[in-house]
């Protein structure tokens, strides 16, 4: 199996399962291709098949949760930002902004699940740490394959406001950023970084 990069081949809504048994087959190829390639989720559009189907693997400790027919049935008015890449994107990071809780049916499931933070509180020490965010991150990502989003698209995609120039003295500690990676300099030293492609946050 190979991974679908072609995005053309990725922005079209794909056809429902006709049963569940057709569901758990796919699945089970996708699970496969996810131990292949690596990666928290896949859906199934992403190795040519098109079938809403889509498995995650966001928690360490817990088989892969598979997604047959899914459907978002409500969604947190509160959001969170989060930094994703995708099997499909290679190399590529993005700025995203997803709802902090979604609760999801499924032709597979007896209940319909609610997925968001572990944590009631979440701070600088736990926000990445927290696999019931990630996975909820992780689902949205994947259904939102299943409809044909990209991490890419603009309702998804963080978008900066152009910030005005503003003057920094040079041992003013500013925030810089780059692919996801933070530090806090004097600004000084972050001259030579923001040539190389770095921002101030």
């Amino acid at each position: 199996m190979k991974i679908v990069t072609r995005k053309n081949k990725l922005t079209k809504v794909v056809n429902p399962c006709s049963s569940v048994e057709e569901g758990e087959e796919i699945a089970k190829k996708l699970i496969e291709a996810l131990d292949d390639f690596g990666g928290l989720g896949l859906a199934a559009n992403q190795v040519g098949i098109d079938k809403a189907v889509c498995v995650v693997r966001a928690r360490k400790d817990e088989e892969p949760k598979v997604l047959i027919n899914p459907r978002c049935v409500d969604v947190s008015d509160e959001k969170v930002g989060y930094i994703e890449g995708c099997l499909s994107l290679p190399g590529k990071r993005v700025h995203t902004v997803r709802n902090k809780t979604v609760k999801i049916a499924c032709d597979n499931w007896v209940n319909e699940i609610e997925f968001g933070p572990d944590s009631s509180e979440l701070d600088a020490d736990n926000y990445w740490k927290d696999e019931g965010l990630l996975e909820c991150v992780c689902i949205q990502h994947e259904v939102g394959h299943l409809s044909g989003e990209l991490i890419t698209d603009d309702h998804i995609r963080l978008k900066r406001e152009p910030v005005k120039r503003i003057k920094y003295g040079r041992n003013e500690k500013v925030m810089v950023e780059k692919d996801g990676e933070t530090q806090f300099i004097k600004y000084k030293k972050a001259e030579a970084l923001l040539e190389d492609g770095w921002e101030i946050i």
